[in-house]
């Protein structure tokens, strides 16, 4: 229901949704460019580290038996009743939240549903991420509150749907529950003034607190936030601006070089400013236009997880 929204997720693959496709949005371009990740996917090699299957998917509940006289209708076309009124948290407009789905078309055929996956879907609300049917209809929910979605067409996919699977101007009907609503993280505004040491690669680095947990090691999966800058002080992204920190297998050519570098050695809880040389980063020509050609990049890093 999302397009992939970290800057990993170019390289790994990695969906923030898996396999759902039928809710992404193709006309709406990803609102964080892929400055951290390299452009090549690469070929696995026995010294990279075999992945572990996927955790098994979950059962899919049964559809909400609904009649059409407690649906309410709302402006668009839109229709919603809800099922169950939670009690937690209300979900409102710029919120990241949780939430578990199935969706069906009008026939009473299945197109996707979260319980395929291991996890619930994350998006945040009210940013055109998702259907419009969505962004309104998830709105005023509160944690642990079960509604029922009917989307009209133009608040879904439109005249062009999605085919195979969607067909145009199709009516769709959601059952959808609010598990969370996540705090919001906030990136910090400019990266600090700081003494730095420069490696022999020209790579700098300043270390702002040496961590007390496992060490970030070459093959092992790191998680990692982070905030980084162009020169002029411009950010260009940060996870912070997600809900979660971003993984990936250190020291396998998945991020720039300058990252493969910089993390290495840091231990959980340690934070670092990155400062890295454009031959470290996306060499001479950039990555347009968020990265320029030669472009020194500046990160503030902090080692979240090891494993």
């Amino acid at each position: 229901m999302s397009r992939s929204a970290t800057v990993f997720a170019a390289v790994t693959a990695l969906a923030v949704v898996g396999t759902l496709v039928l809710v992404s949005r193709s006309d709406v371009k990803p609102a964080v460019p892929p400055p951290v990740a390299l452009a090549e996917a690469k070929v696995p090699t026995a010294s990279m580290p075999v992945r572990p299957p996927p955790p098994p998917a979950r059962a899919i509940p049964e559809k909400v038996d609904v009649a059409e006289a407690q649906l309410t209708e709302r402006p668009g076309g839109l229709r919603i009743a809800d099922v169950v009124v939670g009690d937690g948290a209300e979900a409102t407009t710029g919120a990241w939240v949780e939430v578990d789905y199935t969706g069906w078309l009008e026939n009473g055929t299945m197109f996707d549903s979260s319980f395929k996956r291991p996890s619930a879907f994350k998006f945040q609300l009210g940013q055109g991420r998702v259907i419009a049917g969505w962004d309104q209809g998830v709105a005023g929910m509160k944690i642990g509150g079960k509604r029922r979605l009917v989307v009209p067409g133009a608040m879904a996919y439109g005249p062009h749907g999605r085919p195979p699977t969607i067909p145009a101007n199709a009516t769709l009907v959601f059952d959808v529950e609010l598990k969370n609503i996540m705090p919001p993280r906030n990136a910090p505004a400019a990266p600090q003034k700081v003494d730095l040491t420069t490696l022999p690669s020209g790579l700098q680095i300043h270390e702002f607190a040496v961590g007390q947990g496992s060490a970030a090691e070459k093959g092992k999966t790191v998680m990692v936030d982070y905030t980084g800058w162009l020169e002029d002080g411009k950010k260009f992204d940060s996870s912070l601006d997600r809900p979660d920190p971003i993984s990936f297998p250190l020291g396998q050519g998945r991020v720039i070089k300058g990252w493969d570098e910089g993390l290495e050695g840091m231990k959980v809880g340690g934070k670092r400013q990155l400062r890295i040389p454009y031959d470290l980063a996306y060499g001479e020509k950039g990555r347009p236009p968020t990265i320029p050609a030669k472009a020194t990049l500046i990160f503030e890093v902090e080692l979240v997880g090891v494993r």
